[in-house]
């Protein structure tokens, strides 16, 4: 009986050390999972829907649909459309994985993507994908060139809690003058996407002499900010010569000022 209670103890005790050693062993690798169901609209393996929770999931992408019935839809095209995607960045923010891809449909398309997990599956989309369409290989690849190295991990709150200060003082409220409080501009490189718009402090103070109605992209409200170590990406509302749109943001932030930025401008669905 003795006996019996130590080896119980025993296998205990192991399985807790395992625990302690490999503190991964069962997590579910949410990114692995975005990237695999991105990849599916290339490879066309409908396994990949099996990560879905078809009961809970909700799609508010009109152009790309992670559900079984876009599968069917893109499998149905059969052979004709060839469709290959490039996942270049992944992120983890609590339940949500956001990705940076490269789709390159019969004119290359620049997307972010937002998913929202329950339980080991994807129960919720949001993406966009730039409009233009006279992208080539080499711009698409050009818009989503730069870093990828994710680190700094304990900064991922102040980091979050800069950019939203960042978009809600100077992009919406159009304070300019005070855009070098959060710009490193010895190292700053913009990835600038459809509209050119470039976010060095010094081109935000040009735009602090330019008189409000002449200024064609306008922030109206942040949605959304989420992060992971030195990258945050910033989901808002706004407008565009007159027309709704959404912005997602990407920064890469060093020792809490913005040093790398990229974009997808999109009408707002």
């Amino acid at each position: 009986m003795i006996s019996k209670l130590f080896k119980s103890i025993l296998i205990i005790f192991i399985l807790i050390s395992n625990m302690h050693i490999f503190p991964n062993v069962g997590k579910i690798d949410k990114k692995k999972i975005a990237v695999e169901l991105i990849k599916s609209i290339e490879t066309r393996n409908p396994k990949s829907a099996e990560y879905v929770d078809t009961k809970k999931y909700i799609d508010h992408n009109q152009k790309v649909k992670f559900s079984i019935k876009g599968f069917n839809k893109v499998r149905s095209k059969g052979p004709k459309i060839k469709i290959k995607v490039n996942t270049v960045r992944a992120f983890e923010d609590g339940n949500f994985v956001f990705t940076h891809t490269v789709y390159y449909f019969s004119t290359p398309k620049i997307g972010i993507d937002i998913f929202r997990f329950e339980n080991g599956k994807v129960v919720e989309h949001w993406g966009g994908l730039t409009q233009k369409n006279d992208f080539t290989v080499k711009d698409a690849e050009l818009k989503v060139a730069g870093s990828t190295q994710i680190s700094d991990l304990k900064s991922s709150k102040e980091n979050k809690k800069t950019i939203k200060k960042f978009i809600d003082t100077v992009l919406i409220k159009r304070k300019y003058n005070q855009s070098h409080l959060y710009f490193n501009n010895k190292k700053f490189l913009d990835h600038e996407s459809l509209f050119g718009k470039n976010f060095s402090s010094e081109n935000m103070l040009k735009k602090n002499q330019i008189k409000v109605d002449d200024i064609k992209n306008n922030y109206s409200e942040n949605i959304q900010i989420l992060g992971e170590g030195n990258y945050v990406l910033a989901i808002s509302e706004g407008t565009f010569a007159c027309e709704v749109i959404t912005y997602y943001d990407l920064f890469k932030l060093e020792n809490n000022k913005i040093v790398e930025h990229w974009d997808v401008i999109t009408p707002n669905s």
